[in-house]
């Protein structure tokens, strides 16, 4: 006898629909904890209204700790795949990718969205999107 096992259509479709109803989860929370840029996070932060920005850097190493200290798995994740970098990194890799980051731009003397999809130099983090990414990666657990 044959290990193979042969999917029906209808249990075909069933898989089909589970993922998409997966992926429509997702992004429902991504939306309820406010992971877009439609106008819940500013385009610009004027300088002197700047005291709210952490350096990415360093809103990667809190957020590495707190999850550590309350056993988040994203602090396991990032330990185990965080590579030269180590987890910090890792999560500073998360942070640009999940929540609006800024850049200073001396011209405007204001702080604006940075469009980047890995970490450099320069950028920054509110510690309100911190707080949005911290609930993110519990609601993912």
């Amino acid at each position: 006898m044959s290990d193979f096992v042969q999917l029906t259509p209808a249990a075909a479709v069933g898989g089909f629909l589970a993922s998409v109803a997966s992926v429509s989860l997702l992004l429902s929370l991504a939306m309820r904890f406010g992971f877009n840029t439609d106008g819940r996070a500013p385009m610009r932060i004027d300088s002197e209204h700047a005291a709210s920005l952490l350096p990415v850097h360093a809103a990667a190493a809190r957020a590495y700790e707190q999850a550590k200290d309350k056993d988040m798995v994203i602090a396991f994740i990032a330990e185990r795949n965080g590579g030269d970098d180590g987890p910090v990194g890792w999560i500073e890799r998360s942070i640009v990718r999940v929540v609006p980051v800024y850049k200073h731009d001396p011209e405007a003397d204001a702080y604006v969205q940075a469009n980047v999809r890995n970490p450099e130099e320069g950028l920054y983090v509110r510690e309100k999107e911190l707080r949005r990414y911290m609930r993110w990666a519990k609601a993912m657990q």
